[in-house]
């Protein structure tokens, strides 16, 4: 009987969409086991079946097993980078240079898929492109044939206190249950909220303008700024905590009954990711 051994290595470097593929030598070597011959044996040669229980029967001779070829290598990952173009104030609540996801990795050719939003003072994201300024866009449709280290853009477009409570609540709306639209609305208004200054001295301080376009915010205002974007999705809401030195939110009712949410939230999360807070019932603080 011999035994036959197969050796295979894949080896995969991805850099700048190239791809180098080495394969060791596949080893088709027969080593004899307990000092057995080389060579097959015929079933003319092989050893009856055994007679007897006190026969010894080494069994009939296997073929040799099948030698496939190496597989051929996955389909390039490449590596697309998205650069936000925000630049955060010193005074800001939250030091962190951006949020949200910063970079994707995809099967080169495959579409991109859905793209991470950001929010920027006083701006509504126009959409994706391959430069600053101009370039091609891109949306979740297209697919990803770049160089691995590509980089994205957003580009931008002044928008009003209106115009950016209007978007939010349109792309809140998009989700499938209440509390995940009340999640993606508290999420955009931290979004604005952590690129404020926190200050009760600005004229704005406490309303949605503050948060949406001014930069300058407490929880009051961004309190109000929520509380317009619920507006616009259609649900009843109550302010709570008005005018008064402690945190405020809004209680929302809803469908499925009474819940909260709460835009107001500095630096919620990991690294560079900022969260508003949802949740179901009578909050309690």
């Amino acid at each position: 009987m011999v035994h036959y051994g197969i050796g295979k290595k894949v080896f995969r470097c991805v850099a700048c969409a190239s791809l180098a593929v080495v394969f060791a030598a596949a080893s088709l070597a027969a080593i004899p086991l307990l000092g057995g011959d080389d060579s097959y044996a015929s079933a003319a040669d092989a050893a009856a079946p055994p007679v007897s229980a006190y026969d010894i029967y080494d069994g009939w001779p296997q073929e040799p097993p099948t030698v496939n070829p190496p597989a051929t290598d996955s389909p390039a990952q490449i590596e697309i980078f998205f650069d936000a173009g925000i630049k955060w104030k010193k005074t800001a609540m939250t030091c962190v240079p951006a949020y949200g996801q910063k970079s994707l990795t995809i099967t080169y050719g495959e579409k991109l898929g859905e793209l991470p939003v950001y929010y920027k003072t006083g701006y509504l994201m126009k959409g994706w492109y391959t430069k600053k300024k101009g370039g091609k866009r891109v949306n979740a449709s297209s697919k990803a044939n770049f160089a691995s280290g590509t980089k994205l853009y957003a580009q931008w477009k002044k928008a009003s206190t209106k115009k950016i409570a209007q978007a939010i609540a349109k792309n809140s709306k998009k989700q499938k249950t209440t509390m995940d639209r009340l999640q993606a609305a508290a999420d955009s208004v931290a979004a604005y909220y952590n690129q404020c200054e926190y200050t009760s001295k600005s004229k704005t301080y406490n309303i949605a303008q503050g948060v949406f376009v001014d930069g300058t915010a407490t929880c009051a205002g961004a309190t109000r700024a929520l509380g317009m974007v619920l507006d616009y999705m259609g649900y009843k809401w109550k302010h709570m905590n008005p005018n008064k030195w402690t945190h405020q939110w809004c209680k929302v009712y809803t469908k499925d009954g009474v819940m909260w949410a709460d835009g107001g939230v500095t630096n919620i999360g990991a690294y560079d990711e900022i969260l508003g807070l949802v949740g179901k019932g009578e909050r309690k603080m």
